[in-house]
């Protein structure tokens, strides 16, 4: 490389591009380009990645826009079809009427049963009566076993509901009213 071409390089400096923004700040291209080689700064990097999210929303939306534009123009074939195919319906019911195969009253009642059985049936209630089992027919009901302790005097298993905490601990009702009579 000759010297002229070396000088013409260094005086230039960097490249100039539409992209650079008054005051020296980096634009998005050259962003881009620092972020590939590792050049930016945390600012700079989260101005990357917000341009890049601002891209794939620009994307998306396009993408929206396109398949938004594609079903409305169904729609529209699609209402131009119905509107053809009643206008068959009615005229082939009138023929029917015309030539005597069914009367207008047994022929309206023929649609409505068809019609019917287009309707979908109501689905069941989501809701399952309270208390049975989601997953199995409900069962028959048993009652609770009481919840059993032991008495600390007598050693005995009670009811819980039959006892009385003491100092000592649970004890049953019986034993808690020896001890208040006192031995006898």
């Amino acid at each position: 490389m000759n010297t002229s071409t070396s000088a013409l390089i260094v005086s230039a400096g960097p490249p100039e591009t539409s992209d650079r923004r008054a005051g020296g700040a980096l634009g998005y291209d050259e962003r881009m380009l620092q972020k590939k080689y590792g050049l930016l700064g945390f600012e700079d990097h989260v101005q990357v990645h917000f341009n890049e999210a601002a891209d794939a929303i620009n994307a998306l939306d396009e993408g929206l826009r396109a398949t938004a534009g594609h079903l409305l123009t169904l729609d529209a074939a699609q209402a131009e079809q119905i509107k053809r195919l009643e206008a068959m319906v009615s005229m082939l019911m009138q023929v029917i009427v015309e030539r005597g195969v069914l009367s207008a009253d047994d022929l309206n009642a023929h649609i409505e049963r068809a019609q019917e059985a287009l309707t979908p049936a109501k689905p069941a209630p989501l809701m399952r009566p309270q208390g049975e089992h989601p997953y199995r027919g409900e069962g028959p009901k048993r009652a609770a076993a009481p919840a059993m302790v032991m008495c600390i005097r007598c050693q005995e298993r009670v009811a819980a509901a039959d006892t009385l905490f003491t100092e000592q601990g649970q004890m049953c009702s019986a034993c808690h009213a020896k001890e208040i009579v006192g031995p006898g």
